[in-house]
């Protein structure tokens, strides 16, 4: 077991998620997010609406192993980018999934909610 898998997601220089699947959001994407690490992962799963492609990761098409592999080599060797596509996922995951954000989202819910039964 994993202690703080923050810590390697920070220390990683890419985080790779390709699935072929349909499972949904993936906790793990947002995390690795949130410490500005790189993402490249598939589309077609629910990503699409964490990564802008290019802005805030790397999306891929399911089973193209070429596309996966080019976005690879492309980040390892451009640092910049690799550190820019970091820093805006981690500011997207702060003002879009951080739990001060889904508190006062929940909290306007709410709010809604009890004016509706007035």
């Amino acid at each position: 077991m994993v202690d703080n898998v923050y810590d390697y997601f920070k220390s990683a220089t890419l985080c790779v998620f390709p699935s072929t699947r349909m499972e949904g959001l993936l906790t793990t994407v947002v995390e690795a997010m949130s410490v500005g690490s790189c993402v490249i992962t598939t589309r077609g799963i629910g990503n699409e609406e964490l990564i802008e492609d290019g802005k805030t990761g790397v999306l891929v098409n399911a089973n193209d192993v070429q596309s996966l592999h080019e976005a690879i080599e492309n980040l390892i060797s451009d640092s910049s980018l690799r550190d820019k596509i970091g820093k805006e996922a981690m500011m997207y995951v702060v003002e879009n999934h951080s739990w001060k954000r889904i508190g006062l989202l929940l909290n306007q819910m709410l709010t809604e909610i009890v004016e509706t039964l007035k």
